[in-house]
């Protein structure tokens, strides 16, 4: 198959599924006009409530998949950083206040 025919195809199915979607939208409206007023907004409140009760089941798994992913460890296994000292304030070696090239060990530039 060359790039035309497989272009072709996909352009057929878009086409196809629209011509679909078109028939579909006539035949809810065909059907929403056969029902009266009050059945249609009885209709329109239950889908209301049943919009409203989908939400609050979501939000409730959304909150339960949250719990679910924080409790969990990222690799699996023990800390890794557990027991070990922050070296940005214990370190004396790294942060001391001494210098080592000064006057008193000959410096760098002073002999």
């Amino acid at each position: 198959m060359n790039l035309k025919n497989i272009l072709d195809k996909f352009r057929e199915k878009r086409e196809e599924f629209k011509t679909v979607q078109r028939q579909d939208k006539i035949q809810e409206l065909v059907q929403q006009r056969k029902k009266n007023s009050n059945e249609r907004e009885l209709e329109r409140f239950m889908e209301e409530e049943r919009q409203k009760e989908i939400k609050s089941q979501l939000e409730m798994f959304r909150k339960k998949r949250a719990k679910e992913v924080n409790g969990m460890k990222i690799l699996g296994g023990k800390n890794i950083f557990k027991g070990h000292k922050n070296i940005l304030t214990d370190n004396k070696k790294l942060f001391g206040m001494h210098n080592d090239f000064g006057a008193a060990h000959g410096g760098m530039y002073f002999k």
